[in-house]
């Protein structure tokens, strides 16, 4: 369920999804490649996950960020591996879409990113 990417979204959040529109906030997790987590939270690594309107070429040219949050960042132990997880709580956002979701790894190399596209605001109900 994790591979070596330097940053990437947990399995269920993938393209083409839909997340719960307002009065509740929505929220997104991920995991940081093979990075050890500090203890302390001073030290964790920094990541910033953003949502842009969606475009057919955004990779070419990004829209701005609608809004950016600072995801929390904490330990994790699975199998006997540590490393550092991530969750970014987002306001309650009206109902609509498109958009891109980028999750921003800041590094002192350039930064790493991880993508889902297609996501919408909406009703999620579960049977």
């Amino acid at each position: 369920w994790r591979t070596h990417a330097p940053i990437q979204f947990s399995q269920g959040y993938q393209d083409n999804m839909v997340l719960q529109q307002a009065p509740a906030s929505a929220s997104v997790t991920g995991h940081l490649g093979h990075v050890d987590c500090p203890k302390s939270p001073a030290d964790r690594p920094m990541v910033v996950v953003s949502i842009h309107v969606d475009k057919d070429d955004y990779d070419a040219h990004p829209s701005p960020a609608i809004y950016s949050v600072d995801a929390e960042v904490y330990p994790e132990t699975n199998l006997g591996e540590k490393y550092c997880s991530f969750r970014a709580t987002f306001p309650p956002t009206k109902v609509g879409g498109a958009y891109t979701f980028e999750a921003r790894y800041m590094t002192t190399n350039p930064s790493q990113t991880a993508k889902i596209r297609h996501v919408t605001f909406g009703e999620v109900w579960f049977c």
